[in-house]
């Protein structure tokens, strides 16, 4: 089953979801320069990097976080942010763990959509016989907000 939280910091996770629109680089509070740099270098050679439900992973080896997944919000409007979830719950099914970092403020319309995309991209009917091999590996998203509290 799938866990999905809200934080303050992105703990525990080598991976790092950036939601993506027009204007991304701007709207990403918390993430270092060299890092927001080398997602909009991605992103430059990418058609239609905000498109709702687009994913594009930048590997980084060696440093933190080492993978980088850009997810697009499309407008920004709730279905935007469900597409986006289960992008993120697809692309990062192999990985135990993954942080997303939300822009500031974030809407609860964005929060709502994107933790049931997760949770219904993440959704598995197995059978017994089925090999849990094959199970997705994603057990916890970490929802990286200014205030967890508000």
């Amino acid at each position: 089953m799938l866990t999905v939280r809200l934080a303050g910091t992105p703990t525990g996770s080598t991976v790092l979801a950036l939601p993506v629109d027009g204007d991304a680089p701007a709207r990403w509070p918390a993430v270092p320069d060299d890092l927001a740099v080398e997602v909009a270098a991605l992103l430059a050679d990418v058609a239609e990097p905000g498109r709702a439900g687009a994913a594009h992973l930048l590997p980084r080896p060696g440093r933190r976080p080492a993978q980088v997944l850009a997810v697009g919000i499309g407008t920004g409007d709730e279905s935007g942010w469900r597409a986006a979830g289960a992008a993120v719950a697809r692309a990062a099914s192999h990985w135990p763990s993954v942080a997303v970092r939300l822009p500031a403020p974030a809407a609860p319309e964005a929060v709502r959509g994107l933790a049931e995309g997760l949770w219904l991209a993440s959704y598995r009917y197995r059978l017994a016989t089925d090999p849990p091999e094959k199970a997705p590996k994603l057990r916890q998203v970490t929802l990286v907000v200014d205030d967890p509290g508000r």
